[in-house]
This record gives structure tokens, C-alpha cells and sequence, in this order.
């Protein structure tokens, strides 16, 4: 899948990008690095009737006087923190190279820790009253980091009105607390359930295409177990009909909770998933239609088996599942390291209304920056939508641009396989459980998810978690 739309400097970043990968193939995990200096360009070749260009003295080059720009501002240093990805890495340090040839008395410091310690670092530089000036967040974190005072609001001063409203909503309610905006971003996530064009072929199975033709999840079952191929009843499936992205089915708090809240319709307690204030599950992750949606789902993997238990690497490309949901980040793999494989994209089954889960990092303005405007500068610089359109260039069809513009800017959206993930994005797409405990509720809720798939009693599991869920929040009353 190739890009049909590019900006006025994709050449420039083809090439920017091709030598970042190939520098980052060859050297260890970045570390925080001042933003390397803009490089002259070469001067022509002088012609042979021109004696050559006099080149300035040692004397001369100190005394070269300031633009008018620059004697304007007194230089600024912005640090920004974001968990490390190579190609995170790469795009953010393209963009900072641009946005300082725009401001040139602003540098951008890039600050990059793995994701495993990501909120640790977070935590340690917010208590020693040095966070970096703007961090990239994980975009369910934000209500934690706002409600503890270590990041600051963004409007009315960063975007207008008519700006908020080309972001997707889901992002707004995501990245907001209290009613004020705390963190804005580039792209999002949908899950979609890609299959394996000649598996489902070869058992007359037809895959639909469109989300209004999205099977409920009984009639995924029924698909799932015509899928599963085995030597014999009791013998292990050489093709399971379906995994998730980790191996079991409905595990985490992106994808798990995201199958349960489909069993309700939409403003149930079941739907919402979480109480209006985020600090309370009972009566929203335990009601009946959670309890059943589990129990099927527990069935699947112990009855059915048509789901494995553990992660089995690469099972879906190599034809070892018939299905496997996922986001639209497997995408670059597939098309990378598979591009023989037949594969397409349909909606995800749901139990009673159409839902995925969204999300992904969030620009957020740091309490501690002593350089306010800049900052919001950088935030408002990185989300304009030709800057969201980089990412689409940089790398086709592993984002989901948040602003609505973008889409009609970039022809591969309106295209299969992509436009049944942005078709579920714009339709079914809803933030996380939206609570200042994210971390808290996210670790239990995992955990307790697992155990059920794996086989543990789903009513006092589920108790459990309420119990444990309800316990941790009670810290954000």
C-alpha cells in the first residue's frame, strides 16, 4: 500500500527518513540528544573564469551579526520525553528539524526511555519538579497526570474552536479532565479482525465488508469453529480459528474491555464501562451482560478451542490462524515481511453493538517548563494536519490520523483494507474507561481478564475485580 497523497516536502523526508533507518539499524537505543545542527548546503562549483570564493575569517565569523529573528528571542531549549520506538524516534527528531528551521532560536531535546519504564521516568522527573517541557503520554494517562497537577491545559490559549472540532471526539474526551483539555496527538488506533483470504475461501466462509455486515460475535463462533483445522478431536489445531493480538481472546483493558463493553447498547452501564467519574466498576464491569459476554468468551478458548491459550508467534501470517485481531499497526508488518500472504480486514465482532477500542500518545504541556509558550508552540506545530500527514507518508498505513482533514488529504484511508479500520474508528471508536486511576485499573483488570480465559471462575473473578478496582480508585475521591 503506497501513499496517493504527499506534501510539498516529502522529498526531503523520504530522504531524512531513509538515513534515520539506516543510522538506527546500526546503532544502539537513542539517547537523550541535543538536536542536531542544521548542516550547510554545498556551493556550487565555481566557474573555471571566477577566482574561488574568499572564505571568512576566524574574526569575521565571530562578528556575523544576528537576524532580526533572532535578536528577537533569547535562545530556548525545549526538552520532550516519549517512550522509545525506533520509528517514533525517527519522525519526532524529522519534525524538530523542521519546526527549528522555522523558530531558529528554539532547540528541541529528545528524550526517549523504553516504554517499561517510561511512567517510572515520568513519575521521578514530575517529583523532582523536572519534567521534561512536553510529553508524549500514553492518551488514557492523562486524566492521572492532570488530576495530580503535573501537566497543564491547553485551551483556550493553543487551539481554537474550529481547530478542537477537526479532532476526532473520542481523542477530546480521551485527553480531557474536568472539562478542560490537556493533551492533543497525530493519530489513533481501531481494532479490525483480518483473516486469511484463501482459509476462509477454502471453507465457503464470506467475509463482510462493511460494518453494518459485521458479525455478532455467535456468528464469529460459528465461522471460528468451521476454521479450525485439527488432526483429530482431541488433537491440538495445526489452524485455529482465531487469536488475539497476545494469543488468548479479550485480554487487557484496550481489547478484553472492549469485547465486554460491546455487550451492552449504547448510554448502558454495561457500554460506559466505568462510572461518570471514573472512580467506581460495580455495576458497570459486573452487570449480566458482562458476566455472559465472559462466559462466552472463557468458552471459546476452554470448550471450543479455537483460540490459543498462549502467545504463538507469527501464527497468523505463517497460516497457523485463520483470524487474529488487532489494530491497524500490524499492517507495515504484513505488507513488510508477508507480502505474499492474501489478507484482508473486517469489522470485529461484537456482542450487541459495534465497538473498538481507540488511543495511542498525547501531547501534553508540562507543570514544570519555564518556557510556556514555546511548548504549546511545539504542540500546536506537531498536530497542524500536514505534520499528521507526515506520519501517513513516513510510514503507509501504520497510523490512524486524529484530525478529519487528514482523511480526505490521504487516498489509502478511503481504500480497503484501511477504510475498514477508519470506518470503525469514526463509527464504533470509543475512548478507554475514562478515570484517574488508569494505571491501577488497567493492571487489575488484565490480570483478572487472563486468569477468566485461562480458565478461572468468571462470577468471583469478576467480584475480585470490582472489589480490587473500586479499592485503588478510591485514592482519586
Amino acid at each position: 500500500m503506497k501513499p496517493k497523497t504527499r506534501s510539498l516536502l516529502w522529498p526531503v523526508l523520504t530522504a531524512l527518513v531513509a538515513v534515520a533507518v539506516m543510522v538506527a539499524s546500526c546503532q544502539p537505543a537513542a539517547q537523550p540528544t541535543e538536536a542536531p545542527a542544521a548542516q550547510p548546503t554545498e556551493a556550487p562549483a565555481a566557474q573555471p573564469t571566477e577566482a574561488p570564493a574568499a572564505q571568512p575569517t576566524a574574526e569575521e565569523v565571530a562578528t556575523v551579526e544576528p537576524t532580526e529573528e533572532e535578536e528577537e528571542h533569547e535562545p530556548v531549549t525545549l526538552r520532550f520525553l516519549q517512550w522509545s520506538s525506533s520509528s517514533k524516534e525517527s519522525m519526532h527528531q524529522l519534525l524538530f528539524d523542521e519546526f527549528t528551521a522555522e523558530y531558529p532560536w528554539i532547540t528541541v531535546e529528545l528524550e526517549a526511555v523504553p516504554f517499561s519504564e517510561f511512567f517510572e521516568t515520568l513519575t521521578a522527573q514530575a517529583a523532582a519538579g523536572n519534567l521534561a517541557d512536553v510529553v508524549a503520554a500514553d492518551s488514557p494517562e492523562v486524566k492521572h497526570l492532570a488530576y495530580n497537577g503535573v501537566i497543564l491545559p491547553l485551551v483556550p490559549d493553543v487551539f481554537s474552536e474550529e481547530e478542537l472540532d477537526d479532532f476526532l471526539p473520542s481523542m477530546l474526551e480521551e485527553a480531557s479532565y474536568q472539562g478542560q483539555l490537556y493533551g492533543v496527538g497525530t493519530s489513533t488506533s481501531a481494532c479490525g479482525l483480518y483473516y486469511n483470504v484463501d482459509l476462509l475461501e477454502a471453507a465457503g466462509i464470506e467475509a463482510p465488508t462493511t460494518l453494518e455486515d459485521g458479525w455478532t460475535a455467535e456468528e464469529a463462533r460459528e465461522a471460528w469453529l468451521a476454521l479450525t483445522q485439527r488432526a483429530s478431536p482431541d488433537a491440538p489445531p495445526e489452524v485455529w480459528g482465531v487469536m488475539g493480538r497476545n494469543g488468548p481472546l479479550a485480554l487487557s483493558s484496550y481489547h478484553g474491555v472492549g469485547w465486554l463493553r460491546s455487550a451492552g447498547e449504547p448510554g448502558s452501564p454495561t457500554y460506559q464501562g466505568i462510572s461518570p467519574d471514573g472512580l467506581s466498576v460495580d455495576g458497570y464491569l459486573n452487570t449480566p451482560e458482562v458476566i455472559e459476554a465472559l462466559h462466552f468468551l472463557q468458552d471459546l478458548h476452554q470448550v471450543d478451542k479455537v483460540a490459543p491459550l498462549e502467545q504463538i508467534p507469527d501464527a497468523f501470517p505463517t497460516g497457523q490462524a485463520a483470524t487474529i485481531e488487532w489494530s491497524q499497526s500490524l499492517i507495515n508488518k504484513l505488507e513488510t515481511n508477508y507480502p505474499d500472504l492474501n489478507w484482508s480486514i473486517m469489522p470485529l465482532p461484537y456482542f450487541e453493538t459495534g465497538f473498538t477500542h481507540v488511543g495511542s500518545f498525547a501531547y501534553t504541556l508540562s507543570r514544570d517548563t519555564q518556557h510556556p509558550e514555546e511548548a504549546a508552540m511545539l504542540i500546536r506545530w506537531l498536530t497542524t494536519p500536514e505534520h499528521i500527514a507526515y506520519w501517513n507518508e513516513a510510514a503507509p498505513g501504520t497510523n490512524l490520523p486524529l484530525r478529519k482533514s487528514v482523511y480526505e488529504m490521504i487516498t489509502d484511508h478511503q481504500e480497503m483494507p484501511l477504510r475498514m479500520l477508519y470506518d470503525t474508528l469514526i463509527q464504533w471508536g470509543q475512548s478507554r474507561p475514562t478515570t484517574p486511576g488508569f494505571r491501577e485499573y488497567s493492571t487489575i483488570v488484565g490480570t483478572g481478564l487472563k486468569d477468566i480465559m485461562l480458565g478461572a471462575p468468571v462470577e468471583e473473578t469478576v467480584d475480585q475485580m470490582v472489589i480490587d478496582i473500586d479499592a485503588a480508585l478510591s485514592a482519586y475521591k
